[in-house]
C-alpha cells in the first residue's frame, strides 16, 4: 500500500515540486527559452539516478531507461498543469500497476 500512496506523493514533492522549481529557475538564469526543459529533464535524471540500484546489467539499464521515461511523464504533466497533484496521480497508477502485475506472477516487490 505504501508503494501506491505513501511513495508517489513523497517522490513527486521532491523530484516535481522542489527539484523541479530550483532547476527551472536555474535554467530561467542560463536562459528563458530553456528553463521548462532544464526542469523537465533535470528532474528526469535525477528521477532515475535515485532510482537505480548501483550495478550496471542490462537489466538495471532497461530499469534505469524506463524511470528516466516515466520521469520525463510526470514532470510534462507537472509542467503543464502547473502543480504536482496530476503527477502524483499518475505514479500512484504506475505504481499500483507494477505491484498487480508483481502479484500476477508472483515476484511482487
Amino acid at each position: 500500500m505504501m508503494m501506491v500512496t505513501f511513495v508517489p506523493l513523497v517522490e513527486e514533492c521532491v523530484f516535481r515540486g522542489y527539484l523541479f522549481l530550483m532547476l527551472f529557475a536555474v535554467g530561467g538564469a542560463i536562459s528563458s527559452s530553456w528553463a521548462s526543459a532544464i526542469a523537465i529533464c533535470g528532474t528526469a535524471v535525477l528521477f532515475a539516478a535515485a532510482h537505480s540500484a548501483g550495478a550496471w546489467s542490462a537489466g538495471q539499464l532497461l530499469r534505469i531507461a524506463t524511470t528516466f521515461t516515466t520521469g520525463l511523464i510526470f514532470a510534462t504533466l507537472r509542467h503543464r498543469s502547473a502543480s504536482t497533484v496530476p503527477g502524483v496521480v499518475a505514479h500512484a497508477v504506475y505504481n499500483a500497476g507494477i505491484v498487480l502485475l508483481g502479484s500476477a506472477v508472483g515476484q511482487c516487490m
